[in-house]
């Protein structure tokens, strides 16, 4: 979950979406892609964005979500969630 400053840096609104890593490192792995170089290599990235990713330093572009997860042969939802802030009764961000 994001830090209020990170969300403040981001703006209340956003939404960030995350990897499902056992799901990744699963798929990954039965490719024969077992370093985080050749994970990274699999779906089309480098080491530094795989991990600024995986640490939610970095949310991923729509092409880099849609783009892994048919690289890896599942759909976007078997590959990723969503995080998307907390909303008051009224539809605000809390």
């Amino acid at each position: 979950m994001a830090t209020t400053s990170e969300q403040a840096k981001r703006g209340s609104n956003a939404v960030r979406v995350i990897l499902r890593e056992d799901v990744f490192d699963t798929l990954c792995e039965a490719q024969g892609a077992v370093t985080e170089i050749a994970k990274a290599a699999l779906v089309g990235c480098d080491r530094v964005t795989l991990y600024r990713i995986r640490t939610g330093k970095t949310n991923p572009s729509a092409s880099s979500v849609l783009g892994w997860a048919d690289r890896l042969g599942i759909t976007v939802e078997e590959l990723w969630a969503l995080d998307s802030p907390k909303r008051d009764g009224m539809g605000a961000a809390a």
